[in-house]
């Protein structure tokens, strides 16, 4: 099966809406969209997860928000089911590993460049990565699944992750502390937790994505850019912390 369109994900959704009365929030859709890029399995496990396994949302009178949308998104990255778990293994694939790891190395360099043909197109059928406009991994789970599944050992074992020491009195993100000790670690760290990775070339960013991802497993976003062209961006997007603070609105770490 190929692919959905934009209009066959929201005409799909909306046949739950049909068949229970249930509304959607229109924001959704676009969300949905740029979460798969119509990948079917994806599609169905993300609208299975809303509607079902999210369980206040089995009294039908209720509208589904973009929020209880993005509570089963994370729901479902977390839940490694098996077809994110098939896509993980796919990486420890050689053929995979060379490409995927010039793209989440997040550099125009001669690793790039010199990826075999024969390997992009095995790792695109794989549906993996696209091609058109520009070689990007294909949707935006699978840009966060990727990166949260290397590091996931890293992210259990990095020391002094104590809340007290990164958030502000008002339970907002303190971010200079929280760059500087990114940085300390990564002095103290970084050479022999580099050694660890079995994507050493994408090495620095996902000691860095690991770093984060600790920081916000309480709540809150982050938001991905890498691949060709990128220069290696990661933000903390605005979610919530503790109490229901929200979080500072943007913040770019390069």
């Amino acid at each position: 099966m190929g692919s959905f369109t934009y209009e066959e994900c929201e005409q799909l959704w909306c046949q739950h809406t049909e068949a229970t009365g249930q509304p959607f929030d229109s924001r959704i859709f676009p969300e949905l969209w740029e979460d798969t890029r119509g990948q079917p399995w994806l599609v169905n496990a993300l609208g299975y997860e809303l509607t079902w396994r999210f369980k206040p949302a089995r009294e039908r009178s209720r509208l589904l928000t973009l929020e209880d949308y993005r509570s089963a998104r994370e729901k479902l990255i977390q839940s490694r089911a098996t077809h994110l778990d098939q896509l993980t293994d796919k990486l420890r694939e050689p053929r995979v590993q060379r490409v995927m790891s010039a793209l989440l190395s997040s550099e125009e360099s001669l690793d790039i460049q010199n990826i075999a043909p024969d390997d992009q197109q095995y790792v695109e059928d794989l549906g993996l990565i696209e091609t058109t406009p520009s070689l990007c991994i294909s949707n935006r789970i699978y840009r966060e699944v990727i990166p949260r599944d290397l590091t996931w050992i890293m992210q259990t074992r990095i020391p002094n992750q104590e809340q007290t020491w990164y958030l502000t009195p008002e339970h907002r993100l303190d971010m200079p502390k929280l760059l500087a000790g990114f940085q300390q670690f990564f002095r103290e760290h970084a050479e022999s937790w580099l050694e660890r990775f079995q994507y050493k070339e994408a090495g620095p960013q996902l000691l860095m994505q690991a770093f984060l991802q600790r920081i916000i497993n309480g709540g809150g976003r982050i938001s991905r850019e890498y691949g060709l062209g990128a220069s290696a961006r990661i933000c903390l997007s605005s979610g919530r912390w503790m109490k229901h603070k929200v979080l500072p609105a943007r913040c770019s770490v390069w």
